[in-house]
């Protein structure tokens, strides 16, 4: 029963129309012809990031003066904003990454940068609670993603599904810019979509302002941040997010897969 009461909140929840007409062009803008393109081709394979995602992430760097970055995940999205922002006259990117190792080749260009004051943080998301509900929190680096606000753009694509990713919004709520931007890669799948219903009920300052399923057979969601509104608890929030973690900790699968990310 308790399913089936948030299920229809979040039929009603992702059926709404947004009235955002910036995010859709951004979306299909056209090809850079300068380093950013350069960077974008190198989005292929592995965990990388798409390059339709990566275009849009240039143009909302460059279009929308994007000056302080956060990214969970770091790799070619990293390589993708870094340049950006150079080539759009500087700015901040942090990085929160589980493991530096696989990206260290990347991260050494992402140094490179002019203009760029780049830093990553290494740590490993804990089983935390609050008031959205039982997740995966990046508790370690709440220190170091204070001291770098307020974030004018997020992207999250971090960490692996079996950790989850509700705890990315609860860890930047207090250390976003006025209007922030929060970009959500691999928005199709089941757990991502019910991460970002409970955001959008229990931060009343979020707005869902794009949702495409279908976005690189992956799907992107969009939301900005308009107000610095108290987050809401919701027993519905804690329920299904209760079951959604429980399912992941109770997985053998996934219990592998965590356990090899330490």
């Amino acid at each position: 029963m308790m399913r089936t009461l948030a299920q229809n909140l979040f039929d009603q929840t992702f059926i709404t129309d947004s009235d955002d007409k910036v995010m859709p062009d951004l979306i299909h803008q056209k090809r850079f012809q300068d380093d950013i393109e350069v960077a974008i081709a190198n989005c292929s394979g592995g965990w990388s990031i798409s390059q339709d995602l990566a275009r849009f992430l240039a143009h909302a760097v460059v279009t929308l003066n994007s000056k302080n970055i956060l990214e969970f995940g770091a790799g070619s999205s990293s390589l993708v904003l870094a340049t950006s922002l150079s080539v759009s006259g500087g700015g901040k990117l942090t990085s929160i990454e589980q493991n530096p190792v696989w990206c260290t080749e990347t991260w050494k260009l992402v140094n490179d940068k002019e203009n760029v004051d780049s830093f990553m943080i290494v740590a490993q998301p804990k089983l935390s609670l609050g008031i959205s509900g039982v997740y995966f929190y990046f508790k370690h680096c709440l220190e170091d993603i204070a001291s770098r606000g307020l974030y004018d753009l997020v992207l999250i694509d971090a960490p692996q599904y079996f950790f989850g990713r509700d705890g990315a919004v609860p860890i930047i709520y207090n250390h976003l810019a006025p209007n922030a931007l929060i970009v959500m890669d691999d928005a199709e799948r089941y757990n991502d979509r019910w991460t970002l219903f409970r955001w959008l009920r229990s931060y009343p300052g979020l707005k869902l302002v794009y949702y495409n399923p279908t976005f690189t057979k992956k799907g992107l969601a969009i939301l900005r941040f308009q107000s610095r509104k108290s987050p809401r608890f919701s027993l519905v929030h804690w329920m299904t997010s209760l079951q959604d973690t429980g399912s992941l900790l109770l997985s053998p699968g996934a219990n592998r897969q965590r356990k090899g990310e330490f």
